[in-house]
């Protein structure tokens, strides 16, 4: 008769992750300011399709910024850039956008830049 071992170390389950193709996007901000000085360019990647672009920790007074244009890449299908622009509305300290599959809003907190995406159906 012969002996059959069984290994400890198999386990009957099985695990597996379904997870989609990893987003990746990078984005490049320009922020023209109302002064002569140098533009400020800003450069993010991010793994997500909404999340925070500009937030209080990078220190953009609100009130110098007249102009932002952004450009965002999709790293897996890079024929498929977004581009946008928009003039800052000071009078209410907020300012949204929708162009080009892309939803941004730019707002002001405690005298400094704010902003927030959400990529729609790229």
């Amino acid at each position: 008769m012969e002996e059959i071992y069984r290994e400890e170390n198999i386990s009957k389950y099985t695990y597996r992750i379904n997870e989609e193709e990893n987003e990746m996007f990078l984005f490049e901000l320009i922020l023209k300011k109302f002064s002569q000085t140098k533009n400020l360019k800003l450069r993010r990647t991010k793994n997500s399709r909404n999340g925070k672009l500009i937030g209080l920790e990078d220190n953009i007074k609100y009130e110098d910024i007249k102009k932002i244009i952004v450009s965002a890449i999709d790293i897996n299908n890079p024929n498929k850039d977004i581009n946008a622009e928009c003039t800052l509305n000071h009078s209410n300290k907020h300012t949204l956008i929708l162009q080009n599959n892309i939803f941004i809003e730019f707002f002001e907190s405690n005298g400094l830049l704010e902003s927030n995406y959400n990529i729609i159906n790229i």
